[in-house]
């Protein structure tokens, strides 16, 4: 399935300009690195390490903002009101960055606070208006125009200026007006029966999942960093970047297969690639191919922190704040796991950290393929029936006479759709239509465990909702 781009382009433009608007954010940052408070390090890695800590703390900070603001102290404010108060905040912080001084930190913080803030109203417009199966390719797109637009910036003014910040920030606010929501959601998430509000239990470890991620990602970042501050600024060029676009594109189609199933892994086994080559391949004539590399494996790591929390958060009460939550949670943890382990990097022994890291991988693995596991957190299976084959109720001919009763084939279903042994439970309370808050009573267990099972069963039968599972089996029995 293409991404059809004029359908999708409000949003497309929305995202594609906040993250621009961070890049650039961190761009300017590091370029201002003089005026930083002698306090945050002396020698120039350790200022870029802490300064980066700083924004990034910050960036997180404004992705959980919006939801604060619109959850808690502004729920009944229009959203244009809001919408023009962070964009004032942001330019009016932009003289203070730029002039330095005494608050050069706290004008930055504001900056970056409000674009964390523009961010996460953009995670947010994403995941309701793209459908899950796009939305891997729907970010990669627009991170690619991103990188596209700022490398073509960076080669025509270098350092963006105040006066094009500015413009960038207008068109954010004049696109973003229609975009961020406002007061306490009214529609409910976009959850069926075969998309189940998510468990406490899965939401946790998405979480922690992600924190691990973004504290290997960190620990590589800060070797890269101690690597290439070895060679001249001579052998660097801008053209590397470019690769991050494609490994974009690589991640955001990975995504869309099978419901994830591949993009953790895949973007846990590139950092670990990263770590090898790094470890045995750093020498200068390594230096073009180890920049590629590196944009490549930032996308993949990028791509995985947000798509995994768009399909949360379109499945939750609060979309707002589940959006930008994997934004929200990798920037600070990258950052600060990247100033930690710079911390030790001359006391480090190779071969023990690739054992703790394979050791990470392999648990990230167990956890997220082990299906008894994934069933106690609830997780749907990775093995779904397209929704273009399910069966269409107004298609069944009027003529068609059900005399048989499914649940006389109990065992055959169980054969030819592979239901465990609880699924067969409730797939027998189905057939006899009891409701699902009785099936609970009757089986033992929590309401929501029930709609968890149910989805299992219609995501393995290809149907949508029960009476059409219903419809599905009977006509199986009448062919038998």
């Amino acid at each position: 399935m293409m991404i059809n781009l004029r359908k999708y382009s409000w949003p497309l433009c929305l995202y594609t300009l906040t993250m621009l608007l961070i890049y650039i954010s961190y761009a300017v940052s590091q370029s201002l690195l003089d005026f930083a408070p002698a306090f945050i390090g002396v020698t120039p890695m350790e200022r870029s390490m802490k300064l980066m800590l700083y924004t990034n703390s910050w960036t997180g900070i404004g992705f959980l903002s919006l939801a604060g603001l619109r959850y808690l102290a502004f729920p009944k404010a229009p959203p244009h009101r809001l919408n023009y108060t962070l964009g004032m905040v942001s330019l009016l912080s932009l003289p203070g960055i730029y002039a330095g001084g005494t608050f050069f930190m706290a004008f930055l913080a504001l900056f970056m606070l409000t674009g964390g803030a523009f961010g996460a109203a953009a995670h947010y417009h994403t995941a309701r208006s793209v459908p899950a199966e796009l939305r891997g390719r729907f970010v990669a797109v627009a991170l690619t125009f991103t990188v596209l637009i700022q490398y073509g910036l960076t080669s025509l003014f270098g350092t963006p200026s105040p006066g094009l910040i500015s413009l960038i920030i207008s068109v954010t606010v004049l696109i973003a007006r229609q975009n961020i929501p406002s007061g306490r959601e009214t529609a409910p998430p976009v959850c069926s029966e075969r998309e189940p509000a998510p468990s406490p239990i899965f939401i946790g470890l998405l979480i922690l999942l992600t924190f691990l991620l973004a504290l290997l990602h960190g620990a590589s970042d800060s070797l890269a960093v101690a690597y290439y501050m070895e060679f001249d600024e001579s052998l660097f060029s801008d053209v590397p970047r470019l690769f991050f676009p494609l490994g974009a594109l690589a991640a955001g189609y990975l995504a869309d297969l099978q419901r994830r199933k591949f993009l953790l892994p895949v973007t846990a086994l590139t950092i670990l690639f990263r770590l090898i080559n790094i470890f045995y391949f750093a020498h200068e004539g390594n230096i073009f191919f180890n920049l590629c590399f590196e944009y490549f494996v930032e996308s993949f790591c990028l791509i995985c922190y947000i798509v995994y929390f768009l399909d949360l958060a379109i499945r939750t009460d609060k979309p707002v704040l589940w959006a930008g939550m994997g934004r929200a949670i990798a920037l600070p943890v990258t950052a600060l796991s990247a100033n930690l382990f710079g911390a030790i990097i001359q006391d480090f022994s190779t071969g023990s950290f690739l054992a703790f890291y394979i050791l990470c991988l392999g648990s990230l693995n167990i956890l997220f393929y082990n299906e008894r596991f994934r069933e106690r957190l609830e997780i749907l299976p990775w093995e779904t029936a397209p929704l273009s084959g399910s069966v269409e109720t107004a298609a069944i001919p009027l003529r068609v006479t059900i005399t048989d009763t499914p649940g006389q084939h109990l065992a055959e279903y169980q054969e030819r759709y592979a239901f465990t042994p609880r699924e067969m439970d409730v797939l027998a309370e189905i057939l006899q239509e009891t409701p699902t808050a009785v099936m609970a009573e009757k089986l033992g267990v929590k309401e929501r465990t029930i709609k968890y099972h149910i989805a299992n069963i219609l995501h393995k039968t290809g149907t949508r909702n029960q009476p059409e599972l219903r419809l599905l089996l009977r006509m199986q029995s009448c062919k038998q």
